[in-house]
């Protein structure tokens, strides 16, 4: 691949990514997948919204992050996208307070690592994670809703 901001040549192995990649997925019963679809919405979603900052982490260090999840965070039933949300958040936050575990991670095809001087950033972690806290947060808010209305609705025989 060639870098024109900089006139180089990047080594870059992009079938060895994909092949690393669906051969995790496979492992984790397509989780992989869902966990990189769901945070790069989230980034995607932040960085339309008018007034918000936007969310800078690129698309290949998403799946790289994801890409280094347990394969225990990452193991969950189909109907149960909340709990792998949650997981998600924990792993986010493990890479926020432990800079060895975040010097660690390579991306999938191991070219470089992702948090590094080209790739992702402490700062634009923070701002996905900050992404992710608030769509559970919602989604806390609407089942204590769901639950209010089911404690006061009354059952007529």
């Amino acid at each position: 691949m060639f870098n024109n901001a900089t006139a180089k040549r990047i080594p870059n192995k992009p079938f060895l990514h994909n092949a690393r990649v669906d051969q995790r997925d496979n492992g984790v019963g397509g989780n992989l997948r869902r966990v990189v679809r769901l945070l790069k919405s989230l980034r995607y979603d932040a960085n339309l919204r008018a007034g918000s900052e936007k969310v800078e982490i690129s698309s290949y260090d998403i799946t790289g992050i994801a890409f280094n999840m347990a394969d225990g965070l990452l193991t969950a039933p189909r109907d149960q996208a909340v709990r792998l949300a949650v997981h998600t958040l924990g792993f986010l936050h493990e890479l926020e307070v432990d800079p060895v575990l975040r010097a660690a991670i390579e991306v999938p095809n191991g070219m470089r690592k992702v948090f590094c001087a080209e790739g992702a950033t402490l700062d634009g972690l923070k701002q996905l994670k900050g992404e992710l806290v608030g769509l559970l947060s919602d989604v806390a808010n609407n089942v204590n809703r769901s639950f209010e209305k089911l404690a006061e609705a009354r059952v007529v025989y």
